[in-house]
């Protein structure tokens, strides 16, 4: 009788801290305008600090500007520290960078133009969308070769 295979299998476990976006529940509707339906998926991501009392008003895009109308549950509700207050901003700014005919963000309140979300950063004016990084995504440049490591 043989022995058993006298090989091993290694099983490895590896944890990777991503971020992931979680699709929130469109109303009938969405499809026809994707900017808005990005922006309240960002809204109501489980990761976003902005109020979960926010709502959107109108959103336009016009010219590569996107304005973005909200109710002021945006800034009386907003609860969050200096950090808090761009990670918000950039989770609007991010949900619409994904959109090649959008460049920049205005961000209102009723209508109106607000200085601030939570007293640190200047939303008074059109903003710059965040693009997502497509650095990794593609085969590795041509001129890249092996490395070698010198023996000791």
């Amino acid at each position: 009788m043989k022995p058993a295979n006298n090989f091993v299998t290694l099983i490895g476990l590896f944890t990777v801290l991503t971020a992931v976006a979680i699709p929130a529940v469109a109303e009938p509707g969405a499809a026809q305008n994707p900017a808005r339906a990005a922006v309240e998926t960002a809204l109501q991501s489980p990761a976003s600090v902005l109020p979960r009392s926010a709502e959107i008003r109108d959103i336009a895009i016009q010219n590569g500007l996107a304005t973005v109308n909200f109710n002021a549950a945006l800034v009386n509700d907003f609860k969050g520290g200096d950090t808090d207050e761009a990670k918000g901003v950039n989770e609007i700014l991010k949900a619409l960078g994904q959109f090649p005919n959008v460049n920049k963000v205005q961000i209102l309140v009723n209508g109106e133009h607000v200085d601030t979300l939570g007293g640190l950063l200047d939303i008074s004016g059109p903003l710059p969308v965040i693009r997502e990084s497509k650095m990794l995504v593609g085969k590795a440049p041509a001129a890249a070769k092996p490395v070698r490591l010198a023996r000791r």
